[in-house]
Formats: structure tokens, C-alpha cells, sequence
């Protein structure tokens, strides 16, 4: 580390004097040499990357960090880099939680969708049911709307009329 700025020692709580001649691991942030060559190559090849990371700052506190890299070229042809950390740590916390949420969302309406499926199928049987007691009744049984028109009559009220269950409904109660 050659610079550290006030607001890498707000975040880290490590003032300059502490950090810089020192390697980035301090914090915490310990990459294979894999992931470490994979950066060099972004770097080399596209002149910056960026990544997330957890560290630690002065106090042991755990922080997710995005840290983008950028290659910088110096008057006197030597190169180096520039690294801008942002605390995501709250964000990240804060997308744990959603997702926690949309996983319980989902599973109440699966749980809400069930019940109204059931609740809709014992609708359906109670009709079935009323329907087929109206049918069967000895006595004539009709049905009537607001304005006293027929909507529907059993087979015993068509019997008993003498018309069609066609011709009853839609008829006013006036008119039979």
C-alpha cells in the first residue's frame, strides 16, 4: 500500500501510518494465487477489474467490500494501480434478507393458492350439491333476480307451469 485516503481510514479505522509499506492481506483478504493471476490478467489485459471481498477492519469487524482495480500509467513510463473499496457490507445484509423474504413469500401464496384451491373445489361440491337437491325437489322451485325475472327453475316448477325451463327463464314472475 503506497496511499491510504480519509475515507479508506473511516472505513478500516487503520490511519496512513499504520498501512502504508504493507500488504493488502492485513485486512484479511487472503486470495489463492489463482484468483491472483486471474486479476494481474484483467488488469494487463483490460486495465481494471472488479470484485467483492471480505475483510476485516481495525476492530475485527467483518466487511463485504467491492474493490475496483484500475491501472494507471505514470509521466515517467512506470505503471501502477489504483484500488477503490466501497462497503457493501448493509447491501449485502440487505439482499439476504430479500431473498429470505421472496423465499417466504413464495411458499405463502403456494400455501395461500392451495387453500383457495380447496376452498374453491368445496364451492364447486356445495353447488354440485344444492344443485342437484333443487333438481330432485318434489316441489316446483324457482329462482328470481332483483327484478323478480326468472333465472333458473327445477323440473318440478316447468311441470307444474307448463313451459320449458327455456321459456321460464328470463320471464317476469308477472308474466307466468
Amino acid at each position: 500500500i503506497k496511499s491510504w485516503n480519509k475515507a479508506a481510514q473511516k472505513m478500516y479505522g487503520y490511519t496512513p501510518g499504520e498501512v502504508i509499506g504493507q500488504d493488502i492481506s492485513f485486512l484479511g483478504l487472503n486470495l489463492s494465487p489463482e484468483t491472483l493471476r486471474n486479476h494481474r490478467q484483467s488488469l494487463k489485459q483490460q486495465g481494471f477489474y472488479r470484485d467483492e471481498y471480505n475483510v476485516k477492519d481495525k476492530s475485527g469487524k467483518e466487511l463485504t467490500i467491492l474493490a475496483s482495480f484500475n491501472r494507471i500509467e505514470n509521466t515517467d513510463n512506470s505503471s501502477g494501480y489504483v484500488a477503490v473499496h466501497r462497503d457493501i457490507s448493509i447491501r449485502k445484509i440487505l439482499e439476504a434478507q430479500l431473498r429470505t423474504f421472496n423465499k417466504n413469500l413464495s411458499r405463502m401464496v403456494e400455501e395461500r393458492t392451495g387453500e383457495m384451491k380447496n376452498a374453491l373445489e368445496r364451492v364447486r361440491y356445495s353447488e354440485e350439491k344444492y344443485r342437484s337437491l333443487i333438481e330432485q325437489a318434489a316441489d316446483a322451485i324457482a329462482l328470481f333476480d332483483d327484478r323478480m325475472k326468472i333465472l333458473d327453475v327445477n323440473q318440478s316448477a316447468t311441470k307444474l307451469l307448463g313451459y320449458t325451463k327455456e321459456e321460464l327463464v328470463n320471464m317476469a314472475l308477472q308474466d307466468v
